[in-house]
């Protein structure tokens, strides 16, 4: 129950804190905004270099 508690808080969190400009990304389905992270750090991560193992 405590994971699940952390979790919902963190999303909520995140949500409030950098969708709040986003259109139609404040109702978005959990698994849409990890996607969304993922491509995020993918664009960010410097080019040639691998990922920490």
């Amino acid at each position: 129950m405590l994971a699940a508690n952390l979790g919902r808080d963190l999303d909520c969190w995140l949500r409030l804190l950098t969708l709040h400009d986003q259109p139609g990304l404040e109702r978005a389905e959990p698994a849409t905004i990890a996607l969304l992270e993922t491509a995020l750090a993918v664009r960010l991560w410097p080019e040639g270099t691998s990922a920490p193992r």
